[in-house]
């Protein structure tokens, strides 16, 4: 049985190099990227293996833990696996059988046979040191069968767990959102200075690799050159019974998953009252803003921006202060950000409410309650983050006179969004994900309107805002007044471009309202 499985396994690695495989090119890509990578390994490798220097084995060593990590965690966010234990369970095949199996079938696959490439590639590294080839190769072996073992448990987890799309869209938005954490440490890793400060968090970040089961085993020849055999078959031994608990945990994730079906899906609860529509005013503006704030409270594609949207801001702070921005300047940004992206993010709302144009259009709703009630979750939200953040950003800041210009700033940011938004959501919609897809599934097709739409709309709010964000840098500077000065800017500004955007769009909204229902059935 378990050279069944492995035949099978050969065929599929087989058919994936085939053209007409549904994302041949894809995979393809990848598999070129992989191997270009490992191949630079190698060279790289080869290349110094004559003049070993003192931070090549902290680097290897950070290496092999990052990869080995990697292996763990980002089988979790990819889609379901074309093997599955349940898969065999109709078949006369024993859960040691299925779980044996599966996991020699884990090492045939494109990133594992380039991964074990690339650590036979770092040989050449220890070929000149007596009596480290061989403790060197034992490293690489449980090196490479740590990451096949570990991907294959997280694979089936991720499988087992994230069946429902619910649960998949909410591991989506995880994965999202780490990935913009990781940007600014991406920056800061491209900046520091290597030969001074970054050799000295190079070697700190190695030492603590080295006691983790991800970095010890190619560490381990590093500490047989230095003469400390013992702890060199030590960090051997503790990858070995790493490997030994996955494995365990593997067996008993097999069992589970042939043994238990899948919990049906909840039936949809009961709910008391109508939600928003209880709390808005019993108008045709009360009734489209209370739709819009379920949306974008229940619906993915509106949800998962929403959820993304607190890291934005916060993810540029460590570049800036990277960069030398002083950190009085820098705490200053995150809530004019935050006001930027909420009142630019409807700034296409027709085309993501695009199945309530009908509705409108049949019904001859005024486009002026169209607009002003598309606008309520952006002032729901961006009422209260304006009141408390403008208290905790000049908290932070240490000066109560800049109340005044945060507040002017923010409003001017939110108020001339909103307006801006509402006339370009009229006037150069552009195809968006459907209602129902994934937030995550792009629409087949995307015109020039929507750069023009995205460009425009964003140098417009942020050429409107300029007036009151100078009278906020003056302030800034050395002249208290001007906050003041910013504050009434921002208001005054803000209110004639809200006015306008909505009174602006309602009649635009009237005019093209056909044309509208048009690109709205077009678009789904």
């Amino acid at each position: 049985m378990v050279a069944r499985i492995l035949r099978l396994r050969l065929r599929m690695l087989a058919n994936s190099f085939r053209p007409r495989r549904p994302g041949f090119r894809p995979f393809l890509a990848w598999t070129l990227v992989g191997a270009i990578l490992a191949a630079a390994v190698v060279w790289a490798c080869s290349e110094f293996a004559t003049t070993i220097h003192s931070s090549y084995p902290q680097l290897i060593t950070i290496v092999s833990a990052v990869v080995l990590l990697a292996s763990l965690i980002v089988p979790l966010f990819l889609r379901q696996s074309a093997l599955d234990p349940r898969q065999f369970v109709m078949f006369p095949m024993s859960r040691g059988s299925v779980s044996t199996g599966m996991s020699l079938a884990a090492f045939l696959t494109v990133p594992s046979l380039l991964l074990l490439v690339a650590l036979i590639g770092s040989l050449s590294l220890w070929k000149n040191s007596e009596g480290v080839i061989s403790i060197a190769v034992a490293g690489i072996a449980l090196a490479w069968i740590a990451a096949g073992v570990s991907a294959r448990l997280t694979r089936s987890l991720s499988d087992f767990l994230f069946s429902s799309p619910r649960v998949r869209d909410a591991r989506n938005i995880i994965a999202v959102i780490l990935l913009i954490a990781l940007l600014p440490i991406g920056f800061w890793l491209v900046t520091i200075d290597w030969s001074g400060e970054g050799k000295g968090f190079l070697d700190s970040v190695a030492d603590i690799a080295a006691l983790t089961p991800f970095g010890a085993p190619l560490s381990a020849p590093a500490d047989m050159i230095a003469g400390d055999e013992s702890l060199a078959y030590a960090k051997l031994g503790l990858t070995l019974g790493y490997i030994v608990v996955i494995a365990l945990l593997w067996r008993l994730l097999v069992g589970s998953m042939m043994t238990r079906i899948a919990r049906p899906a909840r039936a949809e609860m009961v709910r008391s009252g109508l939600g928003w529509f209880d709390r808005m005013p019993s108008t045709v503006t009360g009734s489209i803003g209370a739709r819009s704030l379920t949306y974008w409270f229940r619906d993915p594609r509106y949800r998962v921006p929403l959820a993304i949207l607190p890291f934005v801001p916060f993810a540029m702070i460590v570049p800036l202060l990277v960069a030398g921005v002083p950190a009085s300047i820098v705490i200053l940004l995150p809530l004019p950000i935050l006001c930027l992206l909420l009142s630019w993010s409807v700034h296409n709302d027709i085309s993501l409410d695009s199945t309530a144009i009908w509705l409108h259009v049949s019904s001859a709703t005024r486009g002026i309650d169209d607009r002003r009630g598309r606008l309520a979750p952006v002032l729901v939200l961006g009422i209260p983050l304006v009141a408390v953040g403008s208290i905790i950003t000049v908290l932070f800041y240490g000066d109560l006179f800049a109340l005044g210009s945060i507040i002017g700033v923010s409003v001017s940011l939110l108020m001339v969004g909103s307006g801006i938004s509402s006339l370009v959501s009229v006037l150069f919609p552009y195809a968006a994900t459907r209602p129902g897809d994934s937030p995550f599934v792009q629409p087949q097709s995307v015109g020039s309107w929507a750069v023009f739409s995205q460009i425009s709309s964003l140098v417009a709010i942020l050429l409107l805002v300029a007036p009151t964000a100078s009278l906020a840098i003056v302030a800034i500077n050395g002249d208290p007044i001007f906050h003041a000065y910013s504050l009434i800017c921002g208001l005054v500004i803000g209110g004639i471009v809200l006015a306008i955007g909505l009174f602006g769009g309602g009649a635009i909204f009237d005019r093209r309202s056909t044309q509208l229902l048009a690109f709205a059935q077009q678009a789904d």
